[in-house]
């Protein structure tokens, strides 16, 4: 059914959509989906009335909460939030600000709302905070010392100004090792003691290994094999098939051998290289004579 009416809507006073009021459509009916001033004009041809006007406002002064986290020891933490707001446990409502100190097993959510009544949200769990723990932290992945005046950097990234730090070597307390960060220049175990103001808790170990020592021997075990090859062998300090090894025969370098055992059937001045955790040795210089006994120099 058509009606004589006539719906002109306005935004800013400018016309937005118009149209013949007909039972069953929704011309009466306008999203507002930008701000600004919107009201409607209602005209039968003859005479017209103006709705109210009603003022939309973006929401652009929300600021969406980000939660961060302290660690104040014995499974505590203080989340703060970089926006004060209202806080909820489990979906109870149990306070208001910038910050909460939590030592309970929960989902906890802060709520930012602002004057028009629009909400932003963040969320963490309890339990994702104390399966975190406290780790030492090795810069770069580097966890060799590639000998003399190398180092390994080590720290512990927790941000509570209100705990005191002790770090060991072997179980053993350093002297004047007393800051988040140790530089370790010695191979050995390392770990550190926090003290959150009377709460005292440990790191796990971490073991910060040596370039590898090594040397090439012929294998005393039987060093023609069945084949009339000889072998010869790696040894040395940490060195395993798990490295990368690169076997050379004078100074070039023989695809496809990566194993601890090289079997040879030509005469030549042969040596090995390993890379372990990052660092990098090279073997002593082997001559193989293949008409005679090796001669190790």
């Amino acid at each position: 059914m058509t009606s004589n009416l006539t719906i002109y809507w306005y935004k800013n006073n400018q016309l937005i959509k118009s149209g013949k009021l007909i039972e069953g459509t929704r011309i009466n009916i306008v999203s507002a989906d930008t701000e600004g001033s919107y009201y409607a004009i209602c005209s039968d041809g003859k005479r017209s009335l103006r709705s109210n006007i009603l003022n939309f406002t973006a929401n652009k002064n929300l600021i969406v909460p980000n939660i961060t986290y302290d660690y104040l020891g014995c499974n505590s933490f203080k989340l703060k939030s970089n926006v004060s707001g209202k806080w909820f446990k489990d979906g109870i409502s149990i306070g208001s600000g910038i910050s909460l100190v939590v030592n309970n097993p929960a989902q906890y959510v802060i709520q930012n709302t602002n004057d028009l009544g629009c909400s932003e949200y963040d969320t963490i769990q309890y339990s994702s905070l104390v399966n975190n723990g406290i780790k030492i932290t090795i810069q770069d992945n580097k966890s060799n010392i590639c000998g003399q005046n190398d180092q390994v950097f080590l720290s512990i990234p927790n941000s509570n100004s209100n705990v005191t730090y002790q770090w060991q070597k072997e179980g053993v307390d350093i002297d004047y090792a007393n800051w988040s960060t140790y530089t370790a220049n010695a191979p050995g175990t390392y770990k550190c003691k926090l003290n959150f103001g009377g709460c005292i808790e440990t790191t796990d170990e971490i073991t910060i290994g040596s370039s590898p020592n090594l040397q090439l021997i012929e294998d005393n075990s039987g060093v023609w094999c069945s084949d009339n090859f000889i072998k010869i062998r790696l040894a040395g300090q940490n060195s395993n098939i798990n490295n990368t090894i690169k076997w050379y025969k004078d100074g070039k370098i023989i695809s496809g051998s990566h194993s601890v055992n090289l079997f040879v059937k030509e005469t030549g001045n042969y040596k090995a290289e390993v890379n372990e955790f990052g660092c990098v040795a090279e073997s002593n210089q082997l001559f193989v004579n293949y008409n005679i006994t090796p001669i190790l120099i």
